[in-house]
């Protein structure tokens, strides 16, 4: 759906792979007048690294037109692996952000960075593998 200079795309899947990240850069590629893109993964709760690569190489492409890419939504382990890759500049959010305000746009989102901690079985079993090598 275009709407002025904006086009929405709506993935409804709960899941956001590399092959259904082709085909929305397939379907932004037909609609040549939008300034803006938005895609939408409200309904999407999990991304593969591949997807969201794919949906970076795309908005590359699409600032290389004067154009650009914006996502909105992300949710569950979605938005964990947006936010643990740290992607905020390479593949910006526009929307509501965690305060329920709107995001001008080229605004970093707040960002609350967890600290990645093992589990005591898991460092032991790290620590065990590093030894073995």
């Amino acid at each position: 759906m275009v709407v002025g200079s904006v086009m929405a795309v709506r993935h409804c899947a709960p899941r956001l792979s590399a092959q259904d990240a082709i085909r929305i850069a397939e379907q932004v590629r037909g609609f040549a007048r939008a300034r803006v893109v938005l895609i939408d993964l409200r309904r999407t709760t999990e991304a593969t690294t591949a997807a969201l690569a794919r949906l970076i190489l795309l908005r590359k492409r699409l600032l290389a037109k004067g154009r650009d890419l914006r996502i909105r939504g992300l949710c569950g382990r979605a938005d964990a692996l947006y936010r643990m890759t740290r992607m905020e500049r390479l593949l910006p959010r526009r929307g509501p952000g965690r305060s329920g305000r709107p995001v001008a746009a080229g605004t970093a989102q707040p960002s609350r960075t967890a600290r990645f901690r093992p589990s005591a079985p898991a460092a032991a079993a790290a620590g065990e593998a590093a030894r073995e090598v």
